[in-house]
């Protein structure tokens, strides 16, 4: 009788021990593919002052017109010109102690233009310029969107690859085998924007407006868990 509880005891004991956990090993991979731009993104933009506010409303209004009819003229469509601001406020003097003054307002005017053509860009930024715009937020390259996502593929693909490659080395060296997919998360990044072109609106009026478009890096980042076989 003894015997039969010492043997169902342990036989109890045998099932509420945990079980071993199976090994596992969880890895890091990253890719990354360069691709050259198809399109770019530049801020034009008109500042403007007058006496009164109305004037210098109509004043930036008379040549942000002019500045868009140039754009259109050199190819831009109107769906591809989106004005992202627009601003009007007063110019103080301070003069020693007495209350300040209005003695302008100033007004202001940007738009953003998408250019697909980027070999007619520098060109339109010398016709923007000569039509009026005399302000700059810069220019910013990119992906059409089919182009972006064959790139972000690519760079997965590479992310994963070097994930599987990084578990190989790992789960040989501690004498194991790889094993199946256990779980698998993406994080990554956007695509590395251009060179901002700088330009000289002083040079522009006399010589073409050089613009650089270099390259765009697009990476992706992967953390895969794997089993390891015994």
């Amino acid at each position: 009788m003894t015997r039969s509880i010492l043997i169902l005891v342990l036989a109890v004991l045998s099932l509420a021990a945990p079980a071993r956990a199976a090994p596992e090993i969880t890895v890091q991979g990253t890719g990354a593919v360069s691709r050259a731009p198809d399109m770019a993104e530049m801020r034009l933009g008109v500042v403007t002052e007058a006496a009164d506010a109305a004037a210098a409303m109509a004043r930036n209004g008379a040549a942000m017109t002019a500045v868009i009819a140039a754009l259109r003229a050199g190819g831009i469509a109107e769906t591809d010109i989106r004005t992202t601001a627009i601003d009007l406020s007063p110019q103080w003097r301070r003069d020693g102690d007495n209350p300040p003054q209005v003695v302008a307002f100033r007004a202001s005017n940007s738009v953003a233009v998408t250019v697909a053509d980027l070999d007619a860009l520098g060109g339109l930024i010398d016709a923007a310029i000569a039509a009026g715009a005399n302000q700059t937020g810069g220019i910013r390259f990119g992906l059409a969107d089919e182009a972006e996502a064959e790139a972000a593929d690519a760079a997965r693909r590479r992310a994963v690859a070097d994930a599987r490659h990084k578990a190989e080395i790992l789960a040989e060296a501690a004498g194991h085998g790889l094993g199946a997919v256990l779980d698998i998360r993406e994080g990554g990044a956007p695509p590395v924007p251009g060179p901002m072109a700088e330009m000289s609106f002083a040079r522009a009026a006399d010589a073409g407006t050089p613009v650089a478009a270099g390259e765009l890096a697009i990476r992706a980042t992967v953390t895969i868990r794997y089993a390891l076989a015994e």
